[in-house]
C-alpha cells in the first residue's frame, strides 16, 4: 500500500524515501504503517465495549493463549482474527498486551479500556505517536538518513521556505528544495574525500559540510533568501566536521 501511494505521486519511480514522501505530501499520520495501527486499536476499543460478560470471559481466555504462542516462537505474519491482529499491533508499537482491556505503554504508563472518550483519545494519540517513531527508526537505516531514529521530524521550516520561494516566483528553487527534502537528491560520490572545490577552487574535504559552512563562494551569492539563510548558519553554534 505504501509503495502504491508513493507511485501515485510525482516521486514514483525515484529513490526518494517512502516515509518522507508520504509525510511531506499527505501529512505525518497518513502513512499506512501509522494510520492502520491506530485504526486497529480503535476498532478493538469499540468491539470490546460491545461485548457482553460471557463474550468478555471467552475473549480473555483467547487473549491469554495468543501471547504465549508468540513468545514460544509463533510468527504473526498473518494474524487470524481481531485478537491476534490487536496483540500484533500492540507489540509492534512496543506496548505490552497484558489483557484485552489493559495495555502497558512503558514501565510507568498504562491504560484501562473503560468506555470513556478520553481513554479512546489517549490510545489513538499514543498509537499515532509511537507508530510514527517506528516508521522513522526504519527510515533511519537507509543511506544518508542517520539521526531520524532520534525523533519525529518536522517539515514546517521546509514548507515555509517552499511557500516563500513560490511567492517570489522561484519555482525551480522550490522544486529543488522539495527534491532534497524527500531524499531524491544524493550527495556527490566524492563526499568526504580531499579534492578541489568546483566553486571556490580550493583544495578541501569535499561535500555538504564544505558547501554549507566553509565555501568562500557563498559570500558571492547575492540572492536575499540565501543571504538570510547564511546569517543563520554563521550564527549557529560551532560545529565539527564529521570524519
Amino acid at each position: 500500500m505504501r509503495f502504491n501511494l508513493k507511485t501515485a505521486t510525482q516521486f514514483g519511480g525515484t529513490s526518494a524515501c517512502t516515509a518522507t514522501v508520504l509525510a511531506w505530501l499527505f501529512g505525518p499520520v497518513a502513512d499506512p504503517l501509522v494510520k492502520q495501527a491506530a485504526e486497529q486499536l480503535d476498532m478493538w476499543i469499540m468491539t470490546w465495549a460491545e461485548l457482553d460478560p460471557q463474550e468478555r470471559r471467552e475473549t480473555r481466555r483467547t487473549w491469554i493463549i495468543a501471547p504465549g504462542e508468540i513468545f514460544a516462537g509463533k510468527k504473526l505474519t498473518r494474524p487470524r482474527g481481531p485478537v491476534e491482529a490487536t496483540i500484533d499491533t500492540l507489540m509492534q508499537l512496543g506496548w505490552k498486551p497484558g489483557a484485552p482491556d489493559h495495555w502497558t505503554f512503558n514501565t510507568s504508563e498504562s491504560v484501562k479500556l473503560d468506555r470513556k472518550a478520553h481513554t479512546r483519545f489517549i490510545v489513538t494519540a499514543r498509537a499515532l505517536h509511537d507508530a510514527q517513531g517506528n516508521v522513522w527508526k526504519s527510515a533511519a537505516k537507509h543511506a544518508y538518513s542517520k539521526g531520524l531514529e532520534t525523533c519525529i521530524p518536522s517539515f514546517e521550516a521546509t514548507r515555509k521556505a517552499k511557500r516563500s520561494f513560490e511567492r517570489n516566483d522561484l519555482h525551480k528553487e522550490a522544486k529543488a528544495l522539495e527534491a532534497v527534502d524527500v531524499g531524491t537528491y544524493r550527495p556527490d560520490k566524492h563526499e568526504g574525500l580531499m579534492g578541489v572545490c568546483r566553486r571556490c577552487a580550493k583544495r578541501v574535504r569535499r561535500g555538504r559540510w564544505h558547501d554549507i559552512y566553509e565555501c568562500a563562494d557563498n559570500d558571492l551569492i547575492e540572492h536575499k533568501a540565501f543571504k538570510k539563510a547564511t546569517r543563520f548558519v554563521k550564527h549557529a553554534p560551532p560545529h565539527r566536521q564529521p570524519r
